[in-house]
């Protein structure tokens, strides 16, 4: 036959237990708020700027850069996010046009950078797709503008940028 016990009312503080000196319990309470920072709520993000529209949610993308010799590497993984944008500031840097929307499961993209020249390549488990095209970008500083190029359709992503 099942115990039962009295419920106790809110407003009654919990029984004494043994007490922690207050090192154990401020180390406690640090784990415990490392813990609540690693997960992140799912938020919706919405970025207006007078001439760029961003809309995302879901987990923020993961990235990573390095650097070999002249080569800038750099990556990035999304992991269940969704997101739209429309307007004239792309994401490689340069300034044009772009229009695009998108829901990805699991994804990498590589960006590839050498002096003023960069090679993107991507793949994902997405529906979606995105187009940007742009000028005015001078990576590598040395007066030259570059001309970017990209465009994702489904589960692959490409995009180019040259000097001119």
């Amino acid at each position: 036959m099942p115990v039962c016990r009295p419920m106790r009312r809110l407003s009654q503080r919990p029984p004494a237990g043994p007490r922690r000196s207050f090192r154990s319990s401020h180390a406690m309470s640090n784990r415990l708020s490392l813990l609540r920072r690693r997960r992140r709520p799912r938020r919706a993000a919405l970025v207006v700027r007078p001439d760029q529209l961003d809309l995302h949610t879901g987990i923020p993308r993961i990235q990573a850069q390095t650097t070999l010799g002249s080569v800038r590497l750099s990556a990035g993984v999304d992991l269940l996010n969704a997101g739209a944008h429309l307007g004239s500031l792309n994401d490689d840097g340069s300034r044009g046009e772009n229009i695009g929307a998108g829901a990805t499961v699991l994804g990498g993209e590589l960006n590839i950078d050498y002096k003023g020249w960069t090679l993107t390549v991507g793949v994902a488990a997405s529906l979606g797709g995105s187009i940007s095209s742009g000028e005015s970008r001078d990576l590598d500083g040395d007066g030259v503008e570059e001309r970017c190029f990209a465009m994702s359709l489904g589960p692959f992503t490409l995009g180019e940028c040259d000097e001119l």
